[in-house]
């Protein structure tokens, strides 16, 4: 197995931590209503006072806000897309007004604003926010930018060290051989895709099972070699690692 690293030493003290509080503003908009929670003034200040509150989950819900608000300009083309390709869809009109109002709330967010947020995803994570570290990669990833090689090394191993405790959009990174540590051995790699069909909830509508199905899609695109024996290694290694976390919600 290869070894990844492991989180800030503060981090690894709060390894129990607590899931953040819900922020009214944060723990909505990241259900996609920013613009039902703003008026004219936008969303920069509700976020203001949020990082200004600083408590971990003020911060967090904060970030939580900024990634909504990188994804709004995609969403919408995504949903203008739709509505082209599908102008009879009932809901796809409200979907489009929503789309619409979100990104436009997301415009006043200034740039100095943005240019906290590597900085407040650093301090979550060393005090052990459960979600934070795969938020901060995703962020390196889509900023456009080519963020410097030990920067994206020490996240994806922030991210490691949160799959192994169970965190699940930590383990979705780590089994995804499009985003997580190339570090990883393929049978780690393929470990944790193991233990994704376990952590991974349902969401009803089959996103479990095409999830774990792309997945698996890529592992093999990227491993083509990968064998019988190193699978049932992966196998044993899931084993282990669903052994140390903690039980899923309403397990006993």
């Amino acid at each position: 197995m290869t070894t990844v690293g492991a989180m800030p030493a503060s981090a690894a003290a709060s390894a129990e931590a607590q899931p953040p509080k819900p922020s009214g503003l944060g723990q909505r908009t990241a259900q996609g209503l920013i613009a039902g929670e703003v008026g004219a003034e936008g969303i920069a200040p509700h976020l203001q006072r949020l990082i200004d509150g600083g408590e971990d989950w003020q911060l967090f819900s904060a970030l939580r806000v900024l990634g909504d608000c990188r994804r709004a300009a995609s969403e919408l083309q995504m949903m203008h897309t739709l509505m082209e390709r599908a102008p009879g869809y009932s809901k796809g009109q409200s979907m489009l007004d929503r789309a619409r109002a979100n990104h436009h709330a997301c415009q006043s967010i200034p740039s100095a604003l943005w240019a906290q947020e590597s900085a407040l995803y650093r301090r979550v994570i060393s005090h052990g926010m459960p979600g934070a570290a795969p938020g901060y990669l995703e962020m390196l990833l889509a900023s456009g930018a080519s963020p410097p090689a030990e920067t994206l090394q020490e996240a994806r191993a922030w991210v490691y060290a949160e799959a192994v405790k169970g965190g699940i959009l930590a383990i979705r990174m780590a089994a995804d051989g499009d985003a997580s540590n190339p570090a990883l051995s393929a049978v780690e790699q393929r470990a944790m895709w193991h233990v994704l069909q376990v952590r991974q909830p349902p969401d009803g509508y089959g996103g479990k099972e095409a999830t774990i199905a792309v997945y698996d899609q890529r592992f093999h695109q990227r491993w083509p070699q990968f064998s019988l024996a190193d699978e049932q290694k992966a196998e044993a290694r899931a084993r282990e690692l669903l052994a140390g976390m903690p039980p899923l919600p309403g397990s006993k």
